[in-house]
């Protein structure tokens, strides 16, 4: 069923003693800003802190994190965070979380290796708990332990949670799939998944990315045929863009070079240090001599190189676009060559995509991978995937998340399908909370104040939401400055003037002009002298008329701003 949200009134309260708050802060209705508290009168975390990359929609913002504002009333109750595994969309707010509430950080090896890399570029100094699989530990004041049962996805060391309460088990799923044949042989540890079934899980929160997707999720291995076609075929070299945290796709990458006597050049910071964390920790089987520097890429005869590097979303820094605009030393694709993007495009990206692979091919590199599928296979569950938890878990509730409202919607269908009823398989929204009770009855509070928070350059850079909508409308609609001069007595001095930049109507169109300026002419005259002698309210004014006559003659919004000067004396 669908949750319509409402306040819950109670929030600031801290929970009784009977009580467990399950509240997800985001991931619900989006892909990323996976982010879900849970809380208890003695126990606070927060399992994932993820961020949303900002799309066109959200000119000049970096990143997009969850408002956290719901953590404000028990700010030195917080207990930790845990984490499932390494991916951005579950870990790209730590900073921003932890530059407020500095609290322990619980992950596996390879994931607290990224959260440090995150850390140290923000000068940050956290707590970071090693776990490993299957460990159990007590979080917090007591009363709750932490399970980390190891799960197949596309990034080492992943990891569902569940947590033992004394309401009973939550199990979060993160992101995961049943790979019967993983590259890296972490199979999703169905033994323990069936065993805490048996002991009785009161809610599984589960991933809803691929739900929709019929089957099981393919096994990663299958991307290794794909590519090794591509490779036997590619005559020149080989570029291959990836995620920089898909190790298992490195490591095939990695492999078929190998076979394939290709010396590897890997272009991209964030794929540097992700190889460099993975091999330190024995998550890569390469030898040193494989990798060659971008300055002796020329030396070598095109089909002997593999350029490895990021950028498979098009990302303006990544190493694929600074490649293709000239800017990586060393490395000058040419006709023969061939770009491999080896990854699913994250919705909002298509566009950006597209100009990039146009780029590609206007330098001569062959972009279509048709006949080679598949060069890419998913890390997440599938239908029956998900089916198949729910099959060993047995939960009495089962919370859809991480996806959109749709996905969202067909996690809960499959879930009715196979016998959970509508109330025991809730469509929540962000924020909104559910309270299980230790005597096994549960409810649906409402909603606790919860949105996203837009960033720009850093930590301390928040942008307010109205900033970001304006400067959408004036990257659509532009901007109109208009101008008036009241002298002492509050009258009218001279014309308005009208400057306006990226309006539809053309600046020296004088036509349209006077009309504005007829308008702010005509609102100031009849305008009460109680209004003119408020220059606020003037200026709302001002901005009201032009607004009407603008959308009734162009059916555009710019944005309005009115100016009112003090008239020079002589």
């Amino acid at each position: 069923m669908t949750i319509h949200p409402k306040p819950f009134e109670q929030w600031q309260q801290p929970p009784k003693n009977d009580e467990l708050r399950l509240i997800p802060i985001g991931g619900l209705g989006e892909f990323g800003m996976n982010a879900m508290a849970i809380h208890t009168a003695k126990t606070l975390l927060l399992i994932d802190c993820g961020q949303l990359f900002p799309t066109e929609e959200q000119p000049g913002i970096d990143s997009i994190v969850p408002d956290f504002a719901y953590f404000e009333p028990f700010a030195d109750k917080i207990d930790a965070i845990l984490l499932t595994h390494g991916h951005e969309d579950h870990i790209g707010a730590l900073p921003y979380f932890l530059e407020r509430w500095p609290v322990s950080v619980y992950g596996t090896a390879f994931t607290l290796a990224l959260v440090a890399g995150k850390l140290k570029e923000h000068e940050l100094k956290i707590e970071m708990i090693e776990v490993n699989d299957f460990d159990k530990l007590t979080i917090g004041r007591g009363g709750m332990q932490a399970e980390w049962i190891p799960v197949s996805h596309s990034i080492p060391d992943s990891c569902a949670i569940a947590l033992h309460t004394e309401q009973g088990i939550i199990f979060h799923s993160g992101d995961f799939k049943f790979d019967p044949t993983p590259v890296d042989g972490r199979r999703t540890n169905t033994d323990s998944i069936e065993k805490l079934g048996r002991a009785g899980v009161r809610a599984l929160v589960s991933d809803s990315t691929n739900v929709h997707m019929p089957g099981f999720a393919p096994s990663e291995s299958l991307s290794r045929d794909g590519l090794a076609r591509i490779f036997n075929e590619t005559e020149g070299r080989l570029f291959l863009a990836t995620f920089s945290s898909h190790i298992h796709r490195v490591q095939i990458a990695l492999d078929l070079a190998k076979g394939d006597r290709r010396k590897v050049c890997v272009v991209g910071r964030s794929m540097e240090k992700t190889i460099a964390y993975a091999r330190r920790l024995g998550l890569l089987n390469c030898n040193d001599d494989i990798f060659i520097d971008s300055k002796d890429v020329e030396g070598h005869q095109p089909h002997k190189i593999l350029i490895l590097c990021t950028g498979s979303q098009a990302e303006p820094l990544s190493g694929l676009t600074r490649i293709l605009k000239g800017e990586a030393k060393g490395i000058h694709p040419s006709p023969g060559d061939r770009l491999v993007l080896s990854a699913r495009p994250i919705p909002g990206n298509e566009v950006p995509i597209i100009k990039m692979l146009d780029r590609a091919a206007r330098l001569g590199l062959e972009t279509s991978t048709d006949g080679f599928e598949p060069i890419h296979v998913t890390g997440h569950a599938h239908r029956d995937d998900a089916a198949m938890l729910m099959d060993l878990l047995k939960p009495e509730y089962v919370i859809p998340a991480h996806g959109t409202y749709r996905l969202l919607q067909s996690h809960a269908q499959l879930a009715h399908s196979k016998g959970w009823g509508a109330d025991k398989a809730p469509l929540l929204d962000g924020g909104q909370c559910l309270q299980l009770f230790s005597d096994g009855t549960s409810r649906l509070a409402g909603e606790v104040p919860t949105g996203k928070c837009f960033v720009h350059q850093g930590i301390e850079n928040r942008v307010d939401a109205r900033v970001v909508h304006d400067r959408l409308i004036m990257q659509e609609d532009g901007i109109i400055v208009a101008t008036i001069q009241l002298n002492k007595h509050g009258q009218l001095v001279g014309e308005p003037t009208i400057l306006s930049r990226g309006f539809v109507i053309l600046n020296d169109d004088e036509a349209y002009s006077g009309l504005l300026k007829e308008t702010v002419r005509k609102a100031f005259a009849e305008a009460p002298m109680e209004v003119i002698a408020d220059r606020e309210l003037l200026s709302e004014l001002l901005r009201q008329s032009l607004k009407r006559i603008i959308r009734k003659t162009t059916q555009t919004r710019p944005i309005i701003v009115p100016m009112i000067l003090d008239a020079k004396k002589g």
